[in-house]
């Protein structure tokens, strides 16, 4: 189960733009996978 995640995560499209974003973060954009892993954090709290 944890493997579907961790593929689903792998293949999120993210805004990637060398001069937006830092080699940091892969020159990629990092709000949506912590945006997604905020939310399911927020769900799991809830139950």
């Amino acid at each position: 189960m944890l493997e579907a995640y961790i593929r689903a995560f792998r293949r999120l499209k993210r805004d990637i733009n060398r001069q937006r974003w830092s080699p940091l973060t892969k020159d990629g954009a990092p709000y949506k996978p912590l945006l997604l892993l905020t939310v399911i954090d927020q769900i799991s709290q809830s139950v």
